[in-house]
Order: structure tokens, then C-alpha cells, then sequence
């Protein structure tokens, strides 16, 4: 580990708040003790006025210190298995429970202690019945094969309630993902950081998608639905496991039980804005069909069939003789394929590997906040999901090319989603000081077309 670039991750507002938060901390507890010393003296103005003075110091801490100690203890809580935790409501209970166990203590007042009785009876009571409506539930979840990000997604949601006696309500279905990628910040936080917290600060942290909310499961019964979410990014994340919580039926308590899920990957295409069936139905009854020129033009060669063929290519002659399926392969057809080449590269105004600005990373990661350049990315990749639509309607071959990966030439179904699923996954690389990543060269030849994307624009040779 390097101090140097150690000292220089942390940020000079964490220096800010450190600070600020030591002094009025130890501030009030000076205070406090001021007090006491003057009460005991018999200084009255003295002890009045340290006692003034420290109420203002508790104002202070309750605005400075609270707040982001309660973010991130927030942030924590959602990463650890807690079966229970207060709601905000429920912080404001125990507040008034504990105000109203003091009042009842200093005066002894039977009226007091009886609302005091009935708030810790409500609270216990609470208590039980949450933790009973999330136990013995078992939850199935099935996802449609292709999902688009920014588009409604249909899914099936079925919850199941085993108990025998006790019915469930107020049940809210939750999927637990994260990142399935490698994450790039872990592997430059090695180099600052001991490999302990670099895996720990670089680690995507779990996402949660609320899919359902199930109002009531009579006993030994299932509830099936159909509910309808919205992923808002493309990316490929790898399902943790299923969490149902609940605040039934106070609000008070919100009780959780995760349920162990088949790991799996799941991909969220990038946004596209043309029509769905154009998306899923290449390859089926109603895919679209070659042009005529493309049909009736020179022969150049005959080959098996694939299922991403017209089957009006289907040459019948050869089919008959061979046994099996074969299509002809024209000029034309060969000619009007397309390469779509994406740059990767992203200029960036900083320098990404500096420790200051990892740090702006991970907090804007925490947030699910993303960076200028991370957005127009996302815009960019859009577009070129776009235009590999545009080229499968058309009929027309094409290829998708990267820094890292390829497909052949094709079209149809099977090679949109394969081009789909690269740009799923596709992460921006950031260029700044002189760091350059080149990408895969691009064999060309004079009968294919060219299309690039890049953040400085689109040009087509």
C-alpha cells in the first residue's frame, strides 16, 4: 500500500465533515461537563449557560453528524442479512416511547404508564405478526428471454405461503442483482489500496429491483400475477437471491427473509426506440423478407441453410439432390453487407486514475449516479442498437465489431440477439493521459460498408 496516493483518496469534504464532527461532539461533552462542574460550585449563570450552549451543540450534532452516519448505515444495512430493521416511522415510535418512559418515571403519573403499556404492547405485537407473515413463503420468478431497458417487461410472479394456519399480507417481492462484469475500479484500487479493501470498496454492490407487491396469501395457497417493470439500464447481472420484506401492520418494523435463488445471468439490452416486433420476430413467420434484387441476382454460390435465411432463397434443386436444406448465395447479397464498428473510447477531462476522482466514482456508483461521459455513452450505445435493428429488417448481413470482440456476418433473429448480448455487456473505456487503447483491427474489403460510432460522431465510408 502507498500512502502517498493513500492520503490522496481521501477527499478534502471527508477532511471537512471529520472535523466538524469531532468538534461538536467533543464541544457538547466539554460542555456537559462544564455544567456539572459549575452546578456543583454554585456558578447558576455559569451552568446556565453551559447548559444553553450545549443544547446548541446536540442541534449541531443532530445536523452534521446524524445525517450521514444514518446514510450510510442505511447503505450497510441494505448489503447485510438483517431480518429486521426500524422504518422511519418506526424511529419516531421508539422516540416516543422512550419520551414518554422518562415522563412516566419522573412523575409517576398511572395515565402515563398506561399509554406507555399500550405503545410497547403495539410495539411487541407488531413485532410478532411481521415476522410471521414473511416465514414460510417460497417465491418463483420467471423473466421473458429477451428484456429491453427503458421498455415495460412483463414478468411472472409467483409466491407460494406453506403456512398452515397464518395467512400473509403486505408482502413486498424484491430480486437482488449485481454487476456481472469485472469491475475495472477493483483492479486500479489494488494498486492504492491493500487487496482486503480494494475488494470491498471496488465490489458492485447489490442492486434491488422491486418486482412485485402482493397484498394478502390465504394459508396453504399461492398467488400467481403478471407484473410489469421497467429496467431503467442495459447490462448483464447476475441474480443473488429473492428478498421479502414487509412492514405489516404497523409500519413500525419492516421484516425481511431472503430466499436462496438459482445464480444465473441475465442480460438488459440497451434502449431502442423502434417497435418490439421488429425486435422479436426475425426469424419466424413474419420476418421480413429479403428485396427482390437480393433474390434475383448473380449467383455466386450455394450453401446449407441457416435459420437466419429467407427461405425464399431456398434452392430447391440442390436440396433435392444433397437431402438436406440449401439456399443460394447472390453478388448483390454478398455485396450489401455492413460492419459496424464501435469505439469504445471516451475522452474524459480528468485523469481517471487519480485517487480523488475514484473516490467521486465509487460514491457516484453507491448513488447510481452516472458521469457525463457514462451517459452519452449509454446514448451512443442506442444508437447503434438501432441501426443493427434497422440492418436485420432490411435483410441485409452485417457484423458488429469492438476492441474486444466480433461476430461473423449474418442477420436475422439468432444474430441480432448475439450482437445485442456484445453490446449488453460493452463498458466505455476512458482515455486521459496519453492512455490509449487501440481497437481490433478491421479486415475490409471493397464490397463491404463501414459503419463506425464514436462519441465525436457517426461517418459511414
Amino acid at each position: 500500500m502507498k500512502i502517498g496516493r493513500l492520503i490522496r483518496f481521501v477527499l478534502l469534504r471527508d477532511v471537512k465533515s471529520a472535523l466538524v464532527g469531532l468538534f461538536v461532539v467533543f464541544g457538547g461533552i466539554g460542555l456537559s461537563a462544564l455544567t456539572l462542574i459549575a452546578h456543583e460550585r454554585g456558578e447558576v449563570e455559569l451552568a446556565g449557560l453551559a447548559a444553553l450552549l450545549s443544547l446548541l451543540f446536540v442541534l449541531l450534532i443532530l445536523i452534521f453528524v446524524v445525517p450521514p452516519l444514518a446514510r450510510n448505515a442505511n447503505a450497510e444495512v441494505a448489503q447485510m442479512n438483517l431480518p429486521v430493521d426500524l422504518t422511519a416511522g418506526g424511529f419516531l415510535f421508539v422516540g416516543l416511547i422512550v419520551v414518554l418512559a422518562f415522563a412516566a418515571w419522573n412523575t409517576a403519573n398511572n395515565l402515563l404508564f398506561l399509554l406507555l403499556a399500550l405503545l410497547v404492547s403495539a410495539f411487541v405485537i407488531g413485532a410478532v405478526l411481521g415476522a410471521m407473515s414473511v416465514r414460510g413463503l417460497d417465491v418463483r420468478l420467471r423473466l421473458p428471454e429477451f428484456i429491453f431497458a427503458g421498455e415495460e417487461t412483463p414478468i411472472s410472479v409467483s409466491v407460494a405461503n406453506r403456512k398452515r394456519v397464518f395467512p400473509t399480507y403486505s408482502v413486498l417481492v424484491e430480486l437482488r442483482v449485481s454487476d456481472g462484469r469485472e469491475s475495472a475500479l477493483e483492479t486500479i484500487l489494488t494498486e492504492i489500496l491493500p487487496s482486503r479493501w480494494a475488494k470491498r470498496f471496488g465490489k458492485p454492490s447489490v442492486i434491488k429491483h422491486t418486482i412485485d407487491h402482493v397484498l394478502t396469501i390465504d394459508r396453504r395457497s399461492e398467488s400467481n400475477h403478471r407484473a410489469v417493470y421497467v429496467f431503467p439500464r442495459r447490462g448483464r447481472f447476475v441474480i443473488r437471491d429473492f428478498e421479502l420484506s414487509t412492514s405489516f401492520p404497523f409500519g413500525i418494523l419492516r421484516h425481511r427473509r431472503r430466499l436462496r435463488a438459482k445464480e444465473a445471468e441475465v442480460a438488459i439490452y440497451p434502449e431502442i426506440k423502434v417497435s418490439p416486433n421488429a425486435v422479436s420476430g426475425f426469424g419466424g413467420a413474419d420476418a421480413p423478407a429479403a428485396s427482390e434484387r437480393e433474390l434475383n441476382g448473380e449467383l455466386r454460390s450455394i450453401r446449407e441453410y441457416d435459420s437466419s435465411d429467407d427461405v425464399r432463397s431456398i434452392e430447391w434443386k440442390a436440396t433435392a439432390k444433397t437431402g438436406r436444406l440449401m439456399v443460394r448465395e447472390t453478388a448483390e447479397s454478398t455485396a450489401m453487407s455492413v460492419t459496424v464498428h464501435v469505439d469504445e473510447r471516451v475522452a474524459s477531462p480528468y485523469v481517471m486514475n487519480d485517487p480523488k476522482v475514484l473516490r467521486r466514482r465509487l460514491d457516484m456508483e453507491r448513488e447510481g449516479v452516472l458521469l457525463p461521459q457514462q451517459i452519452a455513452f449509454e446514448k451512443l450505445i442506442s444508437k447503434v442498437a438501432e441501426r443493427i435493428v434497422e440492418l436485420s429488417e432490411s435483410g441485409r448481413p452485417s457484423r458488429l465489431v469492438t476492441s474486444i470482440q466480433q461476430t461473423g456476418f449474418g442477420h436475422g433473429r439468432r444474430h441480432l440477439h448475439e450482437c445485442l448480448l456484445i453490446l449488453s455487456g460493452i463498458s466505455p473505456i476512458f482515455v486521459d493521459g496519453g492512455e490509449h487503447r487501440i481497437p481490433a483491427e478491421i479486415e475490409t474489403s471493397e464490397e463491404e460498408g463501414i459503419v463506425r460510432f464514436s462519441l465525436s460522431g457517426i461517418a459511414t465510408e
